[in-house]
């Protein structure tokens, strides 16, 4: 869709000038047709919207350009962390990327297959640059979240690796021989755990990099959501219930609304997991440290332990933290919105 203008080159993913040129092609006429279905549906549709219906779609239009643009002017910056990201995920094994890369597909075909019902009405202009702009958001929360996960899978390898460290120090050797023992295993265990407070500082350094590029994207899609769903629960409740087809109208929240809330939910489910990983690396730092009688290797843990709690790891979008606690709010605020609407529909005109 012209978002990622790169190529890979020796397993990099490389920025393409030939790509770039067909992205800003891609954007340009995108702006175009934007432009020519607004003018469409504010000057030419006027008999067929009311005035909500401007607002709506001029707001939903302007936003998902926006968001589009934004993505455009950041898409270097988007290959380079993709590039980032392709580097740390090679601390994971090939059977978890595995795993990862199927749940990828497969999420992707299912969020899609919905979106089939709009092919029969394509030849209207203002309905293709809709779905275009959907595609396109669909498309960049998607990389989004797929590179939250690499990150959390990342996180977890740590945890795993940490682990190990412990087990091999309660295990290995005998109780009395203990002590031998550490000083023998010192360097390696050294090396093991200043590789890992390396790879902690990389994909630490890579989830900033990560809230910068995305970050305006994320709150415009956010938005987008938010308005999307508050506008379409007040049309068609009030359409259906005009007509009397209470039916249709439960079906539309079942399938408009639970589509649209899918994705703020795995956004905010990938961000949550990746963040839980957190806590554990500490926890299973002090663990080792519990088992070690070495100064240099209580040192190393110690200063990891600090780089842990000094790093910040939160998923943003600018300062907007991406947690159960947005999911919470927004879903809160939709049902006081929708509570509202019923309430005003069920009083009686005087």
């Amino acid at each position: 869709m012209g978002f990622l203008p790169c190529k890979i080159e020796s397993s990099k993913f490389v920025s393409s000038r030939s790509y770039f040129i067909y992205s800003t092609i891609v954007m340009i006429v995108y702006m175009v047709f934007v432009v020519y279905s607004i003018y469409e549906i504010n000057f030419i549709g006027l008999e067929v919207m009311d005035v909500s219906g401007y607002i709506h779609y001029n707001i939903i239009m302007i936003l998902g350009l926006l968001s589009l643009i934004f993505a455009y002017v950041s898409n270097r910056s988007a290959v380079r962390v993709l590039q980032r990201v392709s580097e740390l995920s090679r601390i994971l094994s090939p059977s978890n990327f595995s795993n990862l890369a199927k749940w990828f597909y497969t999420k992707s075909i299912i969020m899609m297959i919905p979106l089939l019902v709009y092919i029969p009405r394509l030849a209207n202009v203002s309905v293709s640059i809709s779905l275009y702009t959907f595609l396109g958001i669909l498309v960049l929360n998607n990389l989004y979240t797929y590179n939250v996960m690499v990150l959390k899978a990342c996180f977890q390898q740590i945890n795993k690796s940490l682990v190990q460290v412990r087990e091999i120090l309660i295990n290995d050797q005998p109780h009395l021989l203990r002590r031998v023992y550490h000083t023998q295993e010192n360097p390696t265990l050294l090396i093991k755990l200043r590789n890992l407070k390396k790879q902690h500082y990389e994909i630490s350094q890579v989830v900033q990099i990560l809230n910068d590029v995305f970050g305006r994207q994320n709150l415009t899609t956010i938005t987008i959501l938010f308005i999307s769903v508050t506008y379409n629960l007040y049309i068609y409740l009030v359409l259906y219930t005009e007509k009397g087809r209470i039916k249709q109208w439960f079906s539309f929240i079942i399938m408009y609304i639970a589509y649209h809330t899918v994705h703020l939910i795995l956004i905010v489910w990938a961000a949550e997991s990746a963040k839980s990983q957190l806590p554990k690396i500490g926890t299973n730092i002090h663990r080792i440290l519990i088992h070690t009688f070495d100064k240099e290797v209580t040192s190393e843990l110690e200063m990891f332990s600090l780089q842990v709690l000094q790093t910040d790891n939160t998923f943003s979008a600018r300062g907007l933290i991406i947690d159960a606690t947005l999911l919470t709010k927004v879903l809160s605020s939709i049902a006081t919105y929708l509570l509202i609407l019923i309430q005003m529909l069920l009083v009686k005109p005087c």
